[in-house]
């Protein structure tokens, strides 16, 4: 993801800044959603945030629901667990874009935040970009934290009813037409050809200790073969702000990847690995199942760092 900025124009292909919104509350086009999520990290599951939205929200900001409304339901792991945070049907997608946007899908301008973790918002962004939407669609860097830390007002309480008579979606708002981009997401057989594969690179996103095995998902560690680029290594702690894309690099580097240098598929897995999409979304594919339903299947294979030598692989 990335944003250009001039002393007169800012061109963003996927982030926006704090000051940007605020320069554009007013657009007719534009449309902010609140992506935010409750994570029970004990549970591995995600819950609609709706307190947080009604606590602090940016102003005219509508609330989506992408662990609920956004994924699809029911399906299940092969102990029987509920898979979370899982792509919906395209149609099911486009259907609930129409009851939440005010314009035409290919006029508007989406900016999307959390004011929990940015890998909700990122999380949809990456739904609807690999989808084919076909309007603009931002993540707003640093989510409510940069709002305020800019020292711009916010909303609290329900927000304002919709207009009397208003019903199904909004008028000039049909259904967009979506599809997804062939290998977008990734099942467990794709993820399986790709262990060992030295033209695929699996790509880890979680914490290292659920890396190493410390705090495991089921069986201890990680996909065999993965690399550990950690969601954090990319995002600063203190401001929550996207690091610059040196930082990143080095990131990436430290885990043995050469990001402008390969032209290999990724594999990236889990929800967290969408903070990383950006302009090489081409090249990536996302397994949304990841250690929830990897680490409960015994024939699939897992390592540790343990196992493999010890500490992450390094350049």
């Amino acid at each position: 993801m990335s944003c250009r900025a001039s002393a007169a124009t800012t061109t963003c292909s996927s982030l926006v800044q704090a000051d940007w919104l605020h320069g554009h509350l007013s657009d007719e086009d534009l449309i902010i959603l609140d992506a935010t999520q409750r994570l029970d990290r004990e549970q591995n599951t995600a819950s609609p945030d709706a307190e947080a939205f009604l606590a602090c929200r940016i102003p005219g900001a509508k609330y989506v629901d992408v662990g609920g409304r956004l994924s699809e339901p029911g399906l299940r792991n092969a102990r029987g667990d509920l898979l979370h945070n899982m792509r919906p049907a395209a149609g099911a997608l486009a259907a609930e874009l129409a009851s939440l946007l005010g314009v035409r899908a290919e006029a508007a301008h989406l900016v999307l935040y959390s004011s929990r973790h940015v890998m909700w918002a990122t999380r949809l962004w990456w739904l609807l970009h690999s989808s084919g939407f076909p309007g603009r669609v931002s993540v707003l860097d640093g989510g409510v934290q940069a709002w305020r830390a800019r020292g711009y007002a916010t909303e609290s309480g329900p927000p304002p009813a919709e207009p009397e008579g208003r019903e199904g979606p909004p008028s000039g708002g049909p259904s967009p037409r979506l599809r997804w981009r062939d290998g977008a997401f990734v099942g467990k057989e794709a993820v399986l050809r790709s262990v060992g594969n030295a033209d695929v690179a699996l790509i880890d996103s979680l914490k290292p200790e659920s890396y190493s095995g410390a705090r495991p998902y089921g069986r201890r560690g990680h996909i065999a073969s993965a690399v550990n680029v950690p969601y954090a290594r990319v995002v600063d702690p203190a401001s929550g702000l996207f690091l610059g894309p040196r930082e990143i690099r080095s990131a990436f580097v430290a885990a043995g990847l050469r990001p402008n240098e390969d032209a290999r598929r990724r594999r990236h897995l889990g929800d967290d690995a969408t903070l990383r999409a950006g302009e090489d979304a081409a090249r990536l594919s996302l397994y949304d199942a990841s250690l929830s339903e990897w680490a409960v299947e015994e024939e699939l294979p897992m390592a540790a760092p343990a196992e493999e030598g010890g500490g992450w692989p390094r350049a």
